[in-house]
């Protein structure tokens, strides 16, 4: 079950850089946890879960998994 939130986002330092982000996260349950940052632009296109199959390996864009351990 994953549950998605918005984030606050920064301004990147030009238009094709990395914007930064945050998200305050009460971490009260100990445990594996699995933060899953995934960004929607301007015209709604959001970046999927799962990478499309391409032949040639290309167009990774998608999220990227951060596993957090609560202690």
């Amino acid at each position: 079950g994953t549950t998605w939130a918005d984030a606050t986002v920064g301004e990147p330092l030009s238009p094709f850089a990395w914007a930064p982000w945050e998200f305050a996260w009460d971490a009260d349950v100990a445990g594996r946890h699995d933060l899953v940052p995934r960004a929607t632009d301007a015209a709604g296109n959001v970046q999927p879960v799962r990478p499309p199959w391409n032949v040639d390996g290309v167009t990774n864009n998608m999220v990227q998994v951060v596993a957090v351990v609560v202690g």
